[in-house]
């Protein structure tokens, strides 16, 4: 028992007295002794602890996260105000069944190895508020962590613990990867080329429709796209290209890739910049679009319409004039010419024995002329 004293001085200290009897030599009961000890700086001591004792816990009482304290053997201590609020039957008892064995499993490596542990596991918080304001028991993942506190003997006195509610960064990070895959997907299933280029110009990626598309053995060399490139559309590829990245503007340009089989086909390349909030490019994406067919169309109803026209007669024509076919023929050489040209039509992209006539090859039209002569296709 420690009481207030007063000293000869006027000054008060804290005092804890021992009593006992003093008895004579008889054995009789003579008076009392009574001892009295200053215990002041104890007293002041243990305040100070208690003091800072209650400091701490306001303070992890103000943690937004759940923070408990168990001895070695696991059995809790302690529990902040977040961890008695969402957790008032303890972490395991409201964990979901299916995370309950590997959260024991890591406890007994814990206690086994002295070491700590972090896992993400889904617990039934109580008197969660959902956002239409309405209490209800919700499965939300928790991000749990724990660490030994250590003596000087280096053995495990006691574990502090938290568990961190991570449940929207991880729905957004699976809602993100989903969403990657989707348009990974997406882009892998395009019919056109698509490619990402950083702001200097260097591929970054393209999808799988570059190997079917493109011949050479995996993407253009030095992550760029003019090494496959026509030599004769190369130059102007370049410019452009060029151009686009130092004005940051829209880049498209057309032009001839060689695929499988060294065919030559036209494409349509198209990139647009990608901007930063201060307007600042971080990349570009592009694609490379198949028009050969489109160009091979547009070529083949130009010449039957000039065709047409050469064969037509004038009003002024009784009967048509022989000089109409001979136009006619003119007009097919020199189409012919120009489609050769930008075909680069090779004996090896034909069937073994296959032959046409050129007015068919360039018309798809049935044109009975006196002169049938065929050229290889």
């Amino acid at each position: 028992m420690t009481t207030p004293y007063r000293r000869q001085d006027g000054t008060f200290f804290t005092g804890e007295a021992h009593r006992s009897l003093v008895l004579g030599s008889s054995g009789e009961p003579v008076g009392l002794l009574e001892v009295v000890r200053d215990v002041t700086a104890h007293i002041s001591t243990q305040r100070a602890l208690q003091a800072e004792e209650r400091r701490s816990r306001l303070a992890l009482d103000a943690i937004p996260h759940m923070l408990w304290l168990s001895d070695a053997t696991g059995w809790i201590t302690y529990g902040n105000l977040e961890y008695r609020l969402h957790l008032p039957s303890g972490l395991r008892a409201q964990m979901h069944p299916a995370d309950l064995e590997r959260y024991d499993d890591l406890w007994e490596e814990a206690y086994a190895a002295g070491e700590g542990f972090e896992v993400d596991v889904r617990v039934n918080l109580s008197g969660y508020v959902d956002d239409l304001g309405l209490k209800e028991p919700l499965w939300r993942w928790l991000t749990v962590r724990a660490a030994p506190i250590l003596d000087k003997q280096n053995r495990v006195t006691e574990w502090v613990s938290s568990a961190t509610d991570n449940h929207d960064r991880l729905m957004a990070e699976q809602r993100a990867q989903l969403g990657e895959r989707r348009y990974r997907e997406l882009i892998e299933s395009m019919p056109q080329i698509v490619w990402l280029m950083d702001p200097y110009g260097n591929l970054t990626y393209s999808n799988a429709r570059w190997l079917h598309s493109v011949a050479g053995e995996g993407l253009p060399s030095a992550g760029r796209f003019e090494s496959a490139v026509h030599p004769d559309d190369r130059a102007d590829y370049t410019r452009l290209w060029a151009a686009s990245l130092r004005s940051g503007q829209v880049f498209e340009a057309e032009h001839r890739l060689r695929g499988p089989g060294g065919r030559y086909r036209h494409f349509v390349s198209r990139a647009v910049p990608v901007r930063d909030e201060s307007g600042q490019v971080t990349e570009w994406v592009g694609t490379t679009t198949d028009v050969d067919s489109q160009t091979f169309a547009e070529s083949a109803s130009a010449l039957l319409v000039e065709v047409s026209d050469a064969l037509a007669p004038r009003p002024d024509e009784v009967a048509l004039n022989p000089q109409r076919y001979r136009d006619a023929l003119g007009c097919l050489t020199r189409q012919l010419t120009d489609s050769a040209a930008v075909w680069l039509v090779r004996p090896a992209d034909r069937p073994p024995g296959r032959r046409c006539r050129v007015a068919l090859a360039c018309t798809g039209h049935s044109h009975r002329s006196t002169r049938k002569r065929q050229f290889p296709y």
